[in-house]
């Protein structure tokens, strides 16, 4: 199940565009935030085939919830570059980043996704920013807070650079539970070359806090347990060349 997080219906999505033409997941439902005039909100039965949720007048926790109920937990969650996340209702952000709200009851990361899951949003600064409603500070802001608070390890945050010729934008992936992200990010790059003919290439990856191991024992090592052998044989082979 993976959930693409639009802008209002007004200005599109290419994210959802973009899933929906690769056709690898069967359950694809678009988030779409409301319009500022509520009154100009369309139909959901005009936005498309496919499974839409208009976020007017409706709490986004409900809506993560109504997609549980309905497909399962979620396995990603995309964000559309222009998709106001700022905006986006703290009640939902409180599913991701665990900041407290009243609104959440019990409902927890663990209710709404998968163990293993990945979140994806474009990172653009604030000097590349020429997207609409685009906040590229709060962004950077909700994947780190997510980060700390999913738990399935390993927990790693990514940023992969994709360069084109009127400059570059930044992708930030958070990833829980998947031991082969690494990989899956190089054929992410890969894909991205192949299909679009322009160059990716993985800015960096980090990971999470450690995960607590109870009762540990750490085991201490002496000099002894090392081979000094090829130090010893290094420095009797110096040639110092002068002295001071």
């Amino acid at each position: 199940v993976v959930v693409v997080v639009c802008s209002d219906p007004i200005h599109g999505c290419k994210s959802l565009e973009a899933v929906r033409k690769g056709g690898r997941f069967a359950n694809v439902i678009a988030f779409w935030e409301c319009p500022s005039n509520e009154s100009n909100a369309p139909d959901v039965e005009k936005l498309g085939s496919g499974r839409h949720i208009l976020l007017c007048g409706k709490n986004s926790v409900n809506a993560f919830k109504e997609t549980v109920d309905e497909f399962g937990k979620i396995g990603s969650v995309i964000f559309d570059a222009i998709a106001p996340i700022e905006n986006m209702s703290r009640d939902a952000k409180g599913i991701f980043t665990g900041s407290e709200n009243s609104f959440t009851g019990e409902v927890r990361e663990s209710d709404i996704l998968k163990p293993n899951v990945l979140i994806i949003s474009p990172l653009l600064d604030e000097s590349q920013d020429k997207l609409p409603s685009i906040n590229s500070h709060a962004r950077r802001i909700f994947l780190n807070e997510t980060l700390e608070r999913l738990r399935v390890e390993p927990v790693l945050h990514a940023n992969v650079v994709v360069y084109g010729n009127e400059g570059s934008i930044d992708i930030g992936f958070v990833s829980s539970g998947e031991p082969a992200f690494a990989q899956r990010l190089r054929d992410i790059t890969g894909n991205i070359k192949r299909r679009s003919g322009l160059n990716a290439e993985i800015k960096n990856i980090t990971g999470s806090f450690d995960t607590f191991q109870y009762n540990f024992n750490a085991h201490f090592y002496a000099v002894e347990d090392y081979d000094r052998l090829p130090g010893i044989k290094q420095f009797s082979t110096q040639q110092p060349l002068g002295h001071q």
